[in-house]
C-alpha cells in the first residue's frame, strides 16, 4: 500500500511526496504530537518483501542513530507504520549543492567553506567508525548563509564489519532482534562469507574542490 496524502498514520500526517527511488519513498509529514514538520522515509510497497532492501534500510537507521553533528541532517526516530519500517529526520527545505551548481560555479572562498563543513561532517562519521560512500553534490544540502548538511546515508558502511553486532529484522507484524557474527556491511551483492573475511577493506573517500 501507499500512504494516502492528507491521512494520519501512527501520529504522522502525510502532506506530500518529496522524493522517490526504486526501494524508498520520502514524504513531508506533520508530527502531530511534536507539532513539527519532518521528513519521513520508508520502503516502497515493492521493496517491503526484499530482504536486501530491508537490511540496507535498517543499517542506515542504526548508523544515523549514532550520529549528531551540525553538518549532518538530524535523525529523529525509527518507527513501524502500518506494518512498514520508517525513519524520520529533520526536513531540510533547501537546494542541494547539485541544484546550486546549475546556477553557476561557486566562488573559491565559498567552495573552501563548503569543503571545511563537509570534512567536519565526515570526521564525525569516521570517529564513529563509519564511512558515507556516497558524497555527491546531490547529497549535500545547501542552506542559507552557506551552511551545508550531509544527507542520504543509505550507502554508509561501518569501517569494521563487527561494529554493528545486532541485525534488527523487521516483519510486517513486529520488530525482532537477532545477533549474528557480522552485519551486512558491504555491497548486498557480496556473499555473507566474503563480508566476514579479512579481505574486506573500507572504501577510500577522496574529496576535491570543483571550480
Amino acid at each position: 500500500m501507499e500512504f494516502e496524502l492528507g491521512h494520519t498514520y501512527s501520529g504522522y500526517k502525510f502532506l506530500d511526496v518529496v522524493g522517490r527511488s526504486r526501494s524508498a519513498v520520502q514524504y513531508r509529514v506533520q508530527n502531530t504530537l511534536a507539532q513539527r514538520v519532518e521528513n519521513l522515509r520508508t520502503l516502497t510497497a515493492a521493496a517491503v518483501d526484499d530482504p536486501d532492501a530491508e537490511e540496507r534500510f535498517l543499517r542506515e537507521v542504526r548508523i544515523r542513530a549514532r550520529l549528531s553533528h551540525p553538518h549532518i541532517v538530524t535523525f529523529y526516530t525509527a518507527v513501524p507504520i502500518e506494518g512498514r519500517m520508517a525513519m524520520t529526520t529533520e526536513l531540510a527545505d533547501s537546494l542541494s549543492l547539485a541544484e546550486r551548481l546549475k546556477l553557476g560555479p561557486l566562488p573559491w572562498e565559498e567552495a573552501l567553506d563548503i569543503t571545511r563543513q563537509l570534512l567536519d561532517a565526515l570526521a564525525c562519521l569516521h570517529q564513529q567508525s563509519f564511512v558515507h560512500c556516497d558524497v555527491t553534490p546531490g547529497n549535500i544540502l545547501f542552506g542559507s548563509g552557506g551552511f551545508c548538511k550531509l544527507a542520504d546515508f543509505s550507502q554508509a558502511r561501518p569501517l569494521d564489519p563487527a561494529h554493528l553486532p545486532c541485525d534488527h529484522t523487521f516483519t510486517r507484524s513486529r520488530w525482532r532482534t537477532r545477533t549474528r557474527a557480522a552485519p551486512m556491511s558491504a555491497s548486498p551483492r557480496r556473499s555473507r562469507s566474503a563480508i566476514i573475511t579479512e579481505r574486506w577493506r573500507p572504501p577510500v573517500q577522496p574529496i576535491a574542490i570543483v571550480r
